[in-house]
């Protein structure tokens, strides 16, 4: 089945606004080598087995247009309004008439084939496409869309959709696919006509989740649920259902769930494994620019997704950092941090900074940064991670970066090693270093919840604080680590 290991928190949501990039230090770039001025556009090996979609010109409606709408105005260039910093936002000042923002179009290299169990009936309304693509590219039928969604001109109505799906990240895009696959094959299942899927009712919902319930974790039966109503929030469809009655049937699904599908606490990644894959790699572009990201993600307490691309073909420097989005810092006190600038982020609109400093050991991000910039010389406004492969670069992806780990985890002597165990391990190694629990909440940007969630989980966390210590440091773990009463 088509998943992922994302968060399948409901409303995840990807950023709109960049930070300029920042020109690394001098003396950074000391150790690094002086800036290349070298083009991404023309250094890039694509990939040419993506899963997406092919256009299929017999196939209503358009891929990027909502059933029954007109074609797309031209773009004007000379009408487009150019705003400056700072610049008050005006009504006289906007152009209403501009065109909508660019939404997802399958491109020509094929789709990864369903899962035998859940291939859905061929549709025009659903196109085969990546996971990704579904919330965008599958379609209510027509019918609904002109009785509940909004009694608007087509073409604004599409304007409307598609800034809407720029408020999801890539990552939630995809659980949402996964879960509209899933709803549409429960349907085709049982003779749903499609002008009953959407609006979806009480009745079908609550259906779709009891014939989910003992087969599926709670938390992948919710997300599911989400997604299928992200798509009804998508398309301008009223999600009207009968909430306390879905609250419960999701609480039955928990209690419900088969002992399989819990998630195992594995171990967290620490200094050691680092170390030991570390001695299974090689000094070859690729394992040079793995090293390096993995360093990084660690001792910056980031999500692989942060400073990796989803393809190759993905890249795109308003949301991935290049070698142009690093500096180096010293404070007060001559302590040096190097710190990067992430333009984009899933919790942030407008990026976010992490920072990490020199260690002691193999595991020393700097050293590793540097023997990537060295070997690789990735283009400066290209991405950080990219590494040489003949005369081009290509860009670290996630799938690439988690395969490397998986399989040198697994030669130095650790199974199961995910790459979500990094920022874990990270915030296990500070905590065990006497990093104060508020200092690593903001250094590792964790939603209160999720680090109380781990923080009770993980015994050599717990260990140091249930020793016999003095009253206010238990007073203060407690405060920080128990959930609060409701």
């Amino acid at each position: 089945m088509e998943t992922t290991k994302e968060s399948l928190k409901h409303g995840g949501q990807g950023a709109a606004g960049t930070n300029p990039p920042t020109q690394p230090s001098n003396g950074f770039m000391l150790h690094c080598g002086p800036p290349r001025v070298v083009s991404s556009q023309s250094m890039f090996l694509v990939d040419t087995t993506q899963p997406m979609a092919p256009l299929v010109a017999s196939t209503p409606p358009p891929m990027h247009r909502s059933p029954g709408s007109p074609s797309p105005p031209t773009s004007n260039a000379s009408s487009a309004t150019t705003m400056t910093p700072n610049t008050p936002l005006s009504a006289s000042r906007i152009n209403f008439n501009q065109p909508a923002p660019q939404t997802p179009v399958a491109s020509t290299t094929n789709p990864t084939a369903y899962p035998s169990n859940l291939t859905p009936k061929p549709s025009d309304l659903r196109p085969h496409c990546s996971a990704w693509d579904r919330i965008a590219l599958w379609f209510p039928h027509p019918d609904s869309i002109m009785t509940h969604g909004p009694q608007i001109p087509a073409e604004a109505r599409d304007k409307v959709r598609a800034v809407t799906l720029h408020a999801w990240a890539d990552s939630t895009k995809s659980s949402y696919g996964a879960g509209l696959l899933v709803f549409h094959v429960f349907c085709d299942s049982h003779n749903i006509p499609e002008r009953e899927r959407a609006p979806a009712n009480s009745a079908l919902i609550s259906r779709f989740i009891s014939s989910l319930a003992g087969y599926y974790s709670g938390q992948t039966i919710q997300g599911y649920t989400y997604g299928v109503q992200a798509w009804h929030t998508l398309n301008g469809l009223p999600w009207s259902l009968h909430e306390d009655h879905i609250t419960a049937i999701l609480k039955g699904a928990i209690k419900l769930a088969p002992p399989s599908t819990k998630q195992d606490l594995r171990q967290p990644v620490t200094v050691e494994i680092i170390a030991a894959i570390h001695s299974h790699l090689t000094n070859s572009p690729l394992d040079t620019a793995f090293y390096a990201c993995l360093t990084t993600l660690f001792y910056t307490t980031a999500r692989v997704g942060e400073f990796t691309v989803r393809r190759r073909d993905s890249f795109n420097p308003a949301e991935h950092i290049t070698p142009m989005g690093i500096r180096a810092e010293t404070d007060r006190n001559n302590l040096k941090t190097t710190v990067f600038s992430l333009p984009r982020t899933k919790s942030s609109l407008s990026g976010e900074e992490v920072q990490w400093a020199a260690q002691n050991g193999p595991t020393d991000p700097q050293t590793a940064l540097e023997a990537h910039m060295a070997i690789n010389n990735p283009p400066i406004d290209g991405p950080l991670f990219a590494y040489k492969d003949g005369d081009r670069h290509k860009p670290l992806t996630k799938s690439t970066f988690i395969k490397t780990l998986k399989n040198t985890a697994k030669a130095a002597g650790y199974h199961a090693v995910q790459g979500h165990r990094i920022r874990i391990g990270a915030t296990l190694e500070y905590l065990l270093r006497g990093v104060p629990f508020e200092v690593m909440k903001v250094k590792g940007r964790w939603a209160s919840d999720a680090f109380q969630s781990y923080l009770r989980k993980h015994n050599q966390i717990l260990a140091p604080y249930i020793q016999a210590m003095p009253a206010g440091m238990a007073t203060e773990f407690t405060r920080l680590a128990m959930p609060p009463m409701r």
